[in-house]
């Protein structure tokens, strides 16, 4: 989520914002009163994708409802569309590709804001990586992070950014350059879709790419806290060079797949940016033809400026200030994997983490919604597993205490089994 940059003379690739002509006849619309979406520069690495769930692949295996490629995704509980879909040129060339992906809430949802999140996995060359130190420390083990802007405490992609004093996930405003909230209430005359606008691109070259667990999540209203499915996007540029956009595809009919509850569990501990520091003894300093101009102690204080980075020679460099020492106040270019950020900055918002809870046996296979999402920390006794596939658990503890029902077992027990 990075707001267009200046223009600057400097070397590696010309880094321009957006303009109509870039995007398609969407934005050349006059009947259309639509805001050019931000640019986002990225430059990222992993080496897997989200697999969902076990369970999605043995229904794929049973000949039931599969993951397509189409303009519209089925959850249990609503719709993903993908109003625009396509990818951004730049020197014609594809460079990233533009989403605007809706949620159309279904009849069985209630939530007073429905709002949408997504877990990123970028990659270079098999390695994973971010645009700002505050994001390289939020990456997970398995290479995605929760994916926002890294001044801003809220997990949620259109919100921009929430107050210190913010302890709720549904308070903060949202920007409408990335999307909107959605809303469905049983009765009500102003219910609509949720919407995200995203644009990413890489100036990284072959073996890189961005893939995307897009997931609608109730954060204010009777369902507050439940996912409502997930969605794959994004796209990949090979060892010869040649960009593939991914079709959107069906993850998750309700809660999302592990490899986001990974992404959340390194979110929630983290911060929104904080005090960034020179992390080598010492660190070089580069000049705008990427040449070391001097260095500066391990633990100094820098400036970096989020909205302006670049590549040079497959390696991602941001443009810095530096605060203090015999420096103080010279600018230039220090290597992201030089910097990191202290952990100083505001709390982050937690998501929920949580697995869903199935009244039958084999409800997941058969695309039955869960009876109820729990905290994946719920404490349940195992009444029966026998057949390695799902077991009958009761819960143990919480609001939910006594509550029988079926969970999947393939991925492990999801919750803690006393």
């Amino acid at each position: 989520m990075t707001p267009p940059y200046e223009d600057r003379d400097r070397p590696g690739f010309e880094r321009k914002a957006l303009t109509p002509a870039d995007l398609g006849s969407e934005y050349q619309n006059t009947g259309k009163q639509l805001a050019p979406p931000p640019l986002r520069v990225e430059a990222r690495p992993v080496q897997r994708q989200p697999s969902g769930s076990p369970a999605l692949a043995m229904r794929r295996q049973m000949g039931g409802k599969q993951a397509i490629q189409r303009a519209s995704v089925d959850t249990n509980y609503g719709t993903f569309k993908d109003a625009i879909y396509k990818p951004i040129k730049r020197g014609g060339r594809s460079i990233g590709v533009q989403m605007h992906l809706e949620f159309h809430p279904g009849s069985q949802v209630n939530a007073e804001k429905i709002a949408m999140t997504q877990a990123i996995h970028t990659y270079n060359e098999g390695q994973a990586t971010a645009w700002h130190p505050t994001g390289k420390g939020q990456i997970a083990a398995n290479g995605y992070r929760i994916d926002q802007d890294d001044h801003s405490r809220s997990p949620l992609y259109a919100v921009d950014h929430a107050d210190d004093a913010d302890t709720d996930l549904g308070t903060a405003n949202t920007n409408a350059a990335f999307g909107h909230h959605g809303k469905h209430v049983p009765g009500a005359t102003d219910n609509k879709e949720a919407l995200l606008i995203d644009n990413p691109q890489s100036y990284y070259g072959k073996n890189s790419g961005q893939h995307f667990e897009t997931t609608a999540l109730a954060v204010d209203g009777a369902q507050d806290g439940m996912y409502y499915g997930s969605v794959r996007w994004g796209y990949e540029i090979d060892s010869a060079g040649k960009f593939r956009q991914l079709p959107m595809t069906l993850l998750s009919e309700s809660t999302p797949t592990e490899a986001f509850n990974q992404a959340a569990a390194a979110w929630n501990p983290s911060h929104a940016r904080g005090t960034v520091e020179a992390d080598q003894e010492p660190t070089p300093v580069y000049n705008k033809a990427f040449k070391q101009a001097f260095t500066v102690p391990r633990g100094t204080n820098i400036i970096v400026f989020s909205d302006a980075n670049s590549t040079f020679g497959d390696e991602l460099y941001m443009d810095v200030m530096i605060q203090e020492g015999t420096h103080s106040g010279k600018t230039g270019w220090m290597k992201l994997n030089h910097l990191r950020d202290t952990g100083d900055g505001s709390d982050t918002l937690d998501l929920p983490i949580v697995a869903p809870l199935y009244q039958g046996p084999h409800d997941d296979i058969l695309g039955i919604p869960p009876a109820v999402q729990l905290p994946k920390t719920t404490k349940v006794k195992v009444l029966d597993d026998s057949d390695n596939i799902t077991a009958y658990v009761q819960v143990v503890d919480g609001p939910r205490r006594g509550l029988k029902g079926y969970t999947n077992t393939l991925g492990g027990l999801p919750f803690q089994s006393t």
